[in-house]
């Protein structure tokens, strides 16, 4: 190799070893850990659905990560990529590129790897519609049950049915019954339960309550944080309700057009967002007082591709897209 080439190839490998250490100094800043704290981190996760000219790109390059024992709330608009980030986590999609680290390990590529049964035990997820989500020709017992029974971990799998039911405020004689037997705030219920009875440790939340009724949406959302409290539980809550976010989560991710547009503590953000967009969506939530909510003066926010953009820390612990 010549002097000029070699002197080339340093030079490549040196701007490569570069990048690689910016992203991985911005996706651990933005945990605000240290190293070893984090239960899930997500690099440069990028998802399209189709091919070609006609793909539809509902992910575009995120990162974030997710501390061992907190809440991180997952907001933005319908379509923003909440939901397909969720899916991709928990292994439902595959993604197009990016990586998606759980305890240190790229469970993307696990597939049937030796790990995989363990990681599918430790990971849940909690769907959005609690009868779209629950097998109508199967009983309650029968849906909790399934897990474990594709697990091959059948020991008192019964008692642990009735257990499972019992956390999370059903009886046990339920098990007898089948989901259209059910309310929905129970549907939902039994969803949580499914996921309880493989003792997981990170359990992704997609609008666990957006399908229920107003009346039920408090006691799934007391139900979840006493299990949190409980089971030392981490979770991952995707939602639209930027007032309920705020109230369940330690931390608040702001989605926008398949990006990440704003990072950091919940109040803060709520209390000083930084990016246009989630100023526009905390001016966009309603009011109970009319009077005041007349006398508002509404975020305009121009959408654009955030082409070039990146996070950065206008705060500590505190990430905007610019």
């Amino acid at each position: 190799m010549t002097s000029a080439a070699h002197s080339a190839a340093s030079a490549a490998a040196q701007a490569a070893s570069a990048s690689a250490s910016a992203t991985a100094q911005t996706v651990s800043a933005t945990s605000e850990t240290s190293a070893g704290s984090d239960i899930l981190t997500v690099t440069h996760l990028t998802h399209s659905f189709g091919r070609g000219h006609k793909a539809t790109h509902a992910l575009k390059d995120i990162s974030f990560a997710v501390r061992q024992g907190e809440t991180l709330g997952l907001v933005g608009e319908s379509g923003s990529g909440k939901s397909t980030t969720g899916r991709i986590i928990v292994g439902l999609y595959q993604p197009t590129s990016g990586q998606v680290l759980y305890q240190g390990r790229n469970v993307t590529q696990l597939t049937r790897k030796p790990g995989s049964n363990q990681f599918r035990r430790d990971v849940q997820m909690v769907f959005q519609d609690p009868h779209a989500s629950l097998d109508s020709r199967m009983t309650i017992g029968a849906i909790i049950a399934e897990g474990p029974r594709i697990a091959r971990d059948t020991t008192a799998l019964q008692a642990r049915v009735h257990e499972a039911l019992d956390a999370v405020g059903l009886s046990p004689a339920l098990a007898n019954r089948y989901p259209h037997e059910l309310s929905g705030g129970q549907r939902q219920r039994v969803g949580i339960a499914r996921a309880l009875i493989l003792k997981p440790r990170l359990i992704v939340l997609d609008e666990p309550i957006s399908a229920l009724d107003v009346s039920i949406q408090a006691q799934v959302v007391n139900l979840l944080d006493d299990l949190k409290k409980q089971m030392g539980l981490t979770y991952l809550f995707i939602a639209h309700d930027l007032a309920m976010v705020r109230h369940v989560s330690d931390r608040i991710a702001v989605m926008h057009q398949g990006r990440l547009v704003e990072l950091g503590p919940a109040q803060e953000v709520y209390s000083q967002p930084r990016h246009p967009y989630t100023r526009a969506l905390i001016s966009a939530m309603p009011v109970p007082d009319p009077c005041a909510q007349f006398q508002r003066d509404p975020f305009a926010f121009e959408d654009n591709s955030y082409d070039g953009q990146q996070l950065a820390e206008t705060s500590p612990g505190h990430w905007v897209l610019r």
